[in-house]
């Protein structure tokens, strides 16, 4: 646990300097929501047994972590409508004859 707690100080603490120093978008605020978040539900399941409330826990952790990164969550949903949709070539690594006679043929000139 301290391993987790300092990486997540100086995480905060190098952010918060670099701030000061460059303009970064980083949004500190989310991360700080989302990471006192996980870690109260980790002291939660450190505590209690496997239950419908653990369901509901990571049901409303993964609602938290769509809803605070809207972008991301929009990328996300892309890529997979693009694996769903995209089309699909079954015939992959197979020739036809023909293809093989065109491929051989050489043009004049």
């Amino acid at each position: 646990m301290a391993t987790g707690i300092s990486y997540i100080l100086y995480f905060w603490l190098r952010t918060v300097v670099t701030a000061r120093h460059f303009r970064v978008g980083h949004p500190l605020k989310r991360f700080s929501l989302l990471t006192a978040w996980f870690g109260l539900t980790c002291w939660y399941h450190l505590h209690h047994s496997f239950s419908v409330m653990t369901i509901l826990l990571f049901l409303l952790t993964v609602a938290l972590t769509l809803g605070l990164y809207p972008d991301t969550t929009r990328q996300i949903l892309r890529q997979i409508r693009k694996l769903l949709t995209g089309p699909v070539n079954l015939s992959v690594g197979k020739r036809t004859g023909k293809e093989d006679r065109r491929s051989c043929e050489v043009s004049p000139g």
